[in-house]
């Protein structure tokens, strides 16, 4: 029986663990992290699926993006759909130039919108698309992994993890999801913060998203509407800052008027964990000489949620590599 610690228990690291267990059947596999579902990244973003991810090269982009979007399409129509809080939505991106976006092919719609309809919207000096995906109340679907993963007989260790020696010798093989926190396990400088804040809103009367690569968006979630558009790369501040508080609530109801009624429950600030490209692959550390096979899945940025069912599939298939005896590493 193959022992497997994942550390991290964001979407990545719950996602990545779920496959170990769902393609390397019989193995134990552990879920070690300090961070739990609110207090993680992954439960502030207002997800919708767009799977693509800076600086991937295109057979992984195909791969990692195919994956993701179409597990999300069949959970949103599944009879799951309500107790994992991903559903299809639908709605308006918009931008200052004519936009295709890489990840265009894999939505389930991207149409242009006719200047005439878009001036309607009073969105006129923008380039319009109308978009279906699935969108996802993250609140709602870290839980339902967790349960997902408990249900499989997985095992759920807190604890902050300080180094991957810690592991050697019990568990043959090692996850990294730690987001942001895989900087100080490996030293890895290409590994950033992306601060990101965010609103939630009563506005029950909103029931589409608006969607902006660089600037600010809406997103209704089950219970409350998402306000956002913050990448500050570099950006290691977790306090809410009154000025991007002003600035959020502003240019969404300037640009979106149906807004200025809605109500403001709270607001919320987070780190992603930005990395060009992100990290997924396997690696063996040497400790004199002991040695322990890891295998990384991390650096999603702003697309952690989109992409995080590609690369976890792609992890576990890593790991199952690595447990074999003719394993190459």
């Amino acid at each position: 029986m193959a022992r497997v610690a994942v550390i991290g228990a964001g979407v990545v690291g719950l996602s990545t663990a779920i496959n170990i267990q769902e393609c390397m059947l019989g193995s134990r596999v552990d879920l070690v992290a300090d961070k739990f579902n609110q207090d993680t990244t992954s439960v502030g973003a207002a997800a919708w699926i767009v799977p693509w991810a800076p600086g991937v090269n295109e057979a992984l982009q195909k791969k990692w993006g195919r994956t993701s979007m179409d597990y999300f399409i069949k959970l949103a129509v599944s009879e799951d759909s309500a107790d994992s809080g991903a559903s299809i939505g639908m709605g308006i991106h918009y931008a200052t130039g004519p936009q295709t976006p890489p990840f265009k092919h894999l939505m389930l719609s991207f149409d242009p919108m006719s200047k005439e309809s878009a001036e309607k919207l009073n969105l006129g000096k923008f380039y319009c698309y109308t978009g279906t995906t699935v969108v996802v109340d993250m609140s709602i679907y870290l839980h339902w992994l967790m349960a997902r993963f408990k249900a499989r007989g997985g095992i759920v260790l807190q604890r902050k993890v300080t180094s991957f020696q810690e592991f050697e010798g019990e568990y043959d093989v090692v996850v990294n999801c730690a987001g942001l926190g895989a900087k100080a396990l490996t030293g890895d400088d290409k590994l950033q913060p992306m601060r990101g804040q965010m609103m939630r809103v009563a506005a029950p009367w909103v029931k589409h998203y608006l969607h902006c690569s660089d600037s600010v968006h809406f997103l209704p979630n089950v219970e409350n509407t998402a306000i956002g558009g913050i990448k500050s790369v570099g950006d290691s501040d977790t306090s809410v800052r009154l000025d991007t508080s002003e600035h959020l609530w502003e240019s969404i109801t300037k640009l979106w008027p149906p807004l200025q009624k809605a109500k403001i429950l709270w607001e919320w600030t987070g780190l992603r964990p930005y990395r060009v490209p992100p990290r997924v692959e396997a690696e063996v550390i040497r400790y004199g000489d002991k040695s322990l096979k890891v295998v990384h899945n991390y650096g999603h940025g702003s697309f952690g949620i989109s992409m995080s069912w590609g690369t976890a599939v792609h992890a576990a298939e890593l790991v199952k590599d690595m447990v074999k005896p003719t394993s190459r590493l």
